[in-house]
């Protein structure tokens, strides 16, 4: 037979990892060594062998890339009824002629699976399925130079082209959908800077409020201990003008009485002129007993009234402050409003 090293369009590919235990090719005598060529005896029948166990292969690894890696998008996650038909599908290939598998294989290329691997090796994320998608590059190419060894008929490389074409325009699509996902990526990026801006200017606001409050508190605090400390000098301070009324009214009597007996010594002093005789002494010392009382009263009088005056001027202090309190107040509930 023709080596197939020497064929146009061959990649050297591994295929031993695709021959199980069981599985010999008769009298195919080959090797992947540099310098020795694979040669077959029947090109057709081998072919066909070969073609199905690459199919095979690339199912398989496709299925288990499947299964690895998550879908971008998680609408386009297919159901347990779409994996069933797609599994039962791929098992009906194995069966089919080379050209309709080609198809089956660039159909299921098409699948949002395919948009995903079309995405990771876009962006630089070298995976399993980029190193798969290479491989069933170059399968694909060695089916080709098959089928062409093989003699294929002309339709089939106009199916070929056909799927070449929707191959293109499902790059295309997969090409928007990665700018469309591109775009959806900064929009939410930015809503979250927004967000996150939003949050930062909510917790300065609510540390502002809680200092606000804070001061709001002292301050009521504080004016609640003037009003205490206010009441109590005015209890106080009412306290000390009741006592000193008391003791004006005692002065009040005391002066009274000291008015009686200075009458009394006026009567007796006119008496004594009349010419009653009266000791001169005694006389003397009782006039001196009621200057002396006389004086003490007016002094007593006088600490009194001051105490009194004082007094007044404390509970005139006292409204004042009550006054600018409640002005205060009433301030307060009006910014409150």
């Amino acid at each position: 037979g023709k080596s197939y090293s020497s064929r146009p369009g061959y990649v050297a590919t591994p295929l031993s990892p695709l021959l199980g235990d069981g599985d010999e090719l008769g009298d195919a005598e080959f090797s992947f060594k540099p310098g020795h060529h694979c040669t077959v005896k029947d090109d057709g029948e081998k072919n066909k062998i070969y073609a199905k166990r690459l199919a095979r292969h690339a199912l398989e690894l496709k299925e288990n890339a499947q299964e690895f890696e998550e879908p971008f998008y998680k609408d386009t996650e297919m159901s347990g009824s779409q994996y069933e038909e797609e599994d039962s599908s791929r098992s009906r290939t194995y069966h089919l002629p080379v050209h309709q598998r080609k198809h089956t294989s660039r159909a299921a290329n098409m699948s949002p699976c395919g948009s995903y691997d079309t995405y990771q090796h876009g962006t630089g994320k070298h995976t399993g399925k980029d190193a798969f998608s290479l491989w069933a590059q170059s399968s694909d190419t060695y089916l080709s130079s098959m089928e062409h060894t093989s003699g294929a008929e002309p339709h089939r490389w106009h199916e070929e082209s056909v799927g070449d074409r929707e191959v293109s325009s499902l790059r295309v699509s997969y090409r928007e959908l990665w700018e469309e996902n591109n775009k959806l990526h900064r929009m939410v990026r930015s809503m979250q800077g927004s967000l996150e801006s939003q949050a930062h200017s909510m917790r300065s606001l609510e540390r502002r409020l809680k200092a606000s409050l804070a001061k709001e508190e002292r301050r009521a605090q504080g004016l609640q201990t003037l009003n205490q400390q206010t009441e109590r000098s005015l209890q106080l301070m009412t306290q000390r003008a009741m006592e000193a009324e008391n003791h004006v009214e005692k002065l009040k009597q005391e002066m009274l009485l000291l008015q009686g007996e200075l009458e009394s010594s006026k009567v007796k002093n006119e008496n004594l002129k009349a010419g009653q005789s009266v000791d001169s002494e005694v006389v003397k010392h009782n006039v001196d007993f009621a200057l002396k009382n006389l004086q003490k009263i007016i002094a007593g009088a006088n600490w009194s009234i001051k105490q009194l005056v004082a007094g007044t001027e404390s509970l005139n202090f006292v409204t004042e402050i009550l006054k600018s309190t409640g002005k205060i107040s009433d301030a307060k509930a009006e910014e409150g409003q």
